[in-house]
C-alpha cells in the first residue's frame, strides 16, 4: 500500500498541472459542481468571486444581462443570501439560440433555469425577466429600482454592449463594478470579436478602467464622474457592422 502510494505521488510530483487541477476541485469543490448542476460556461474559481461579491455588497442592485442556465445568478444571491442581505439580482435572458439551442426549446430552457434557482433555494433573490434585453425590459426594471444605482452589472449575451449601456449608464456611478464575459481577442468567435472591439473601444474613450481580469472575464469601473459624455452609439453600430463583414470573410475564407 505505502509503495502504491510513493509511485502515486511520484507520479503527480511528475505532473504539476494535475497537481493543481486536484487541488482547485477540493478548493472549489461547491463551485465545481454548481457548473457541472447548471451546465456553468465559466471556470468555477469565477462563481466563486461572484459569490464573494454577493457577499460583499449583499444589500445592493445586481443587473445580470445573460443568464444562461443561472450558474452567475445562483452564486451571486447566494452571497446575498448567506448574508441575509436586502439585495436583488435582476436578471435577463432569452433562453433561446446561441449556446441554449443545444438544451432544446424556449420552454425547455425556462424550465431548466427555474428549476435551477429552486433546486438552490435563491428565488427571493432574483427577478428573472425572459426575453431579451432591450427598451420594454429597460422600462421594466427603472419601474422596479427607480433611479437607484447598480452595484454589480454583469454582462454575458450576445455582444450588443453599447446597447446594454445606452439603458444603463444613468444607473452606475464610479462605485459601480461591470463584468464583462467574452473578452478575448485572440478567439476568432464572433461574439468575442465584437466583445473586445467594443471593450476596447469604451478603454479608448475613457468610458472605463479595466481594474483585473480573469480568462475572459474582465473587470470595469467607470473612469470618471461624466465619462459617458464620450459615448458614441452610432460609432458602436458601425464596429459591430463591420465585425460582422469581418467574421463572414473568416468563415469564407476557411472554407
Amino acid at each position: 500500500m505505502i509503495k502504491n502510494f510513493i509511485k502515486l505521488l511520484i507520479k503527480l510530483l511528475k505532473r504539476p498541472s494535475l497537481i493543481k487541477k486536484i487541488i482547485q476541485e477540493i478548493y472549489y469543490k461547491k463551485f465545481y459542481e454548481l457548473k457541472k448542476k447548471t451546465n456553468g460556461m465559466l471556470h468555477p474559481k469565477i462563481y466563486k468571486k461572484l459569490f464573494i461579491l454577493g457577499k460583499l455588497y449583499s444589500d445592493s442592485i445586481f443587473v445580470e444581462i445573460g443568464a444562461a442556465h443561472g450558474a452567475a445568478t445562483i452564486s451571486f444571491a447566494n452571497g446575498i443570501k448567506y448574508k441575509k442581505g436586502a439585495g436583488k439580482v435582476y436578471s435577463f435572458e432569452r433562453c433561446e439560440g446561441g449556446s441554449r439551442a443545444k438544451y432544446g426549446s424556449k420552454e425547455d430552457n425556462i424550465k431548466i433555469l427555474k428549476s435551477n434557482l429552486r433546486s438552490y433555494e435563491v428565488e427571493d433573490f432574483v427577478d428573472l425577466n425572459i426575453g431579451i434585453f432591450n427598451n420594454e425590459s429597460y422600462i421594466k426594471l427603472k419601474h422596479k429600482i427607480n433611479d437607484s444605482k447598480i452595484k454589480i452589472l454583469f454582462i454575458d449575451a450576445d455582444g450588443l454592449l453599447h446597447r446594454d449601456f445606452f439603458y444603463l449608464y444613468k444607473h452606475l456611478n464610479q462605485k459601480s463594478i461591470i463584468i464583462i464575459d467574452d473578452y478575448d481577442k485572440n478567439q476568432h468567435h464572433k461574439k468575442k470579436m465584437l466583445t473586445t472591439k467594443l471593450v476596447n473601444q469604451f478603454l479608448k474613450w475613457n468610458l472605463f478602467t479595466k481594474v483585473s481580469q480573469i480568462n475572459d472575464l474582465v473587470f470595469l469601473k467607470i473612469s470618471y464622474k461624466n465619462s459617458f459624455e464620450n459615448f458614441n452609439f452610432d460609432i458602436c453600430d458601425k464596429i459591430v457592422k463591420e465585425n460582422n463583414l469581418e467574421y463572414e470573410n473568416l468563415i469564407s475564407n476557411s472554407n
